[in-house]
């Protein structure tokens, strides 16, 4: 019997699962610099290997590489423990400017098994950026935003967070079944 001239591989498709990504009143921006990091709580209504995350942001002046990772949350929503995935991004190559200034990018991260009904965080940072320089990505402060996480931040490089549970920071968070 010979073997078969070509094997036909499916990969699977990948869907976005959870996000925030409008609101009707008072947009924000968060800004990341060097110390002052951020971060956005979700949890993921099914089981999912995450293979990305969707920022809407802009810069001012050189804030360097961005870092990304997300992390487990603890019972108020903050962050806990170290990083189950990873990414980074080119702060540089995001636009200057205002708020319709701002873009959707990309992160890649190292591929996380997500478990339904977990919260989980996006912590996101510019520990390069000083002076002017910073990342900054879109939200809205509004009460109720995205019911199924919030919004926290850190002055001190993630090592303490401080919940803000009035305001999200718009995300796609995407993966494969």
């Amino acid at each position: 019997m010979m073997p078969p001239l070509y094997e036909m591989v499916i990969k699977p498709k990948v869907k976005r699962f959870e996000c925030y990504t409008s609101c009707a009143a008072f947009p924000v921006f968060f800004s990341c610099y060097g110390d002052i990091w951020m971060a956005q709580s979700f949890t993921p209504q099914v089981n999912h290997t995450l293979k990305h995350v969707k920022l809407r942001a802009i810069r001012h002046d050189t804030p360097g590489t961005l870092t990304f990772s997300v992390r487990l949350a603890d019972a108020e929503h903050l962050p806990i423990g170290g990083d189950l995935s990873t990414g980074i991004y080119d702060g540089d190559s995001l636009p200057e400017g205002l708020w319709d200034d701002a873009v959707w990018f990309e992160v890649p991260m190292s591929p996380l098994a997500l478990v339904a009904e977990t919260e989980y965080v996006i912590v996101m940072g510019a520990p390069d950026a000083a002076g002017s320089a910073t990342f900054d990505a879109t939200g809205c402060s509004t009460p109720g935003g995205y019911a199924r996480g919030i919004n926290s931040d850190s002055d001190d490089g993630g090592s303490n967070w401080y919940a803000n549970p009035t305001a999200d920071v718009f995300f796609e968070e995407w993966g494969i079944p």
